[in-house]
């Protein structure tokens, strides 16, 4: 049944994207950012390119994890990494999740790829994505126990799952508005539409960001919080994930004219979630995300994008 809602919504989805797509024009950069001319931290051109690991956990090592010094579980999501191509209003994604089920004794990789297209309408944002999602063995495993030998951490042994391919359709709508004195910055609200045919659930995803420049041209402070609603299940994916809200909070640097570094933090909701055995606390209804993202030509770029898994 979840699959039959699915590949309806996918259908319609289509629908939606073409629609929108004829009476939308594309935009330019947002109006409230190409009209600061300096060549700070707020300067916008037309090609960006982003690499980001993320990470689910960092126990430093045993004595740590024995006494809990560590945030979050080594489960789930353990490492993605995300490829960023902008040029002009077009985009291409592409993400690889490290996915594991300590409780289920189980391993899978995710591989996205999207593209995507920029509209504008009314000062309303339209970003239109199709692709596909491959489910198998990337190497998750010897990434994962690599860095664990790297750190004299227990390595994780459990099989990997059969794998698959599915089509996805999605769309990201906000609505940015530059705030004065004295919140000055960017407020955002969103909304993330994604349905997927098989292998992970589809999901709606309101949010509410914020942007602000705390040292003009140089460091940026970004914070979302919002809400991850997912429209049915998938095996061997739902069991780790439950609807709920989430928070994250993020960094960006600029380190050498158009060269930028971020570091953030997200918080999201999940279940069924252990930990090695060996360590203080092992069962978790949570899940950290760890960013690290190294870009060009980046600034005002949103938190959100980093937060499509």
């Amino acid at each position: 049944m979840g699959n039959n809602l699915s590949n309806r919504g996918l259908r319609f989805m289509l629908l939606v994207i073409i629609c929108g797509m004829t009476i939308a024009s594309p935009i330019p950069n947002s109006p409230n950012l190409k009209a600061k001319p300096s060549v700070g931290l707020n300067e916008v051109r037309d090609l960006k390119l982003f690499l980001a690991v993320i990470n689910d956990n960092n126990t430093g090592n045993v004595e740590r994890g024995k006494k809990g010094l560590y945030l979050g579980p080594d489960d789930f999501l353990t490492v993605s990494i995300f490829f960023r191509l902008h040029l002009d209003a077009w985009r291409l994604a592409l993400t690889y999740n490290d996915v594991t089920s300590r409780k289920e004794q189980y391993r899978y990789d995710l591989i996205f790829g999207g593209l995507s297209k920029r509209f504008e309408r009314n000062g309303l944002e339209v970003k239109p994505e199709l692709g596909l999602v491959w489910k198998g063995n990337c190497g998750g495993d010897d990434l994962q126990n690599g860095f664990h030998r790297m750190k004299d951490l227990p390595e994780l042994f459990v099989p990997y799952c059969d794998g698959g391919l599915a089509a996805f359709a999605a769309a990201m709508i906000s609505r940015p508005v530059e705030l004065s004195r004295p919140f000055e910055g960017i407020l955002t609200s969103s909304m993330e539409i994604r349905l997927i045919s098989d292998l992970v659930p589809s999901r709606l995803t309101p949010m509410l960001g914020y942007q602000a420049e705390l040292w003009p041209g140089r460091l940026q402070l970004e914070m979302v919080a919002g809400a991850r609603l997912y429209v049915n299940e998938i095996e061997e994916y739902s069991h780790m994930v439950r609807s709920g809200a989430f928070a994250a909070v993020n960094a960006k640097l600029r380190v050498y004219q158009n060269f930028y570094f971020d570091t953030g933090i997200a918080l999201f909701p999940a279940q069924n979630l252990e930990n090695d055995p060996i360590y203080k606390d092992k069962d978790h209804n949570y899940l950290p995300q760890i960013t690290m993202v190294f870009s060009w030509n980046s600034a005002w770029y949103g938190l959100y994008n980093y937060l499509e898994y």
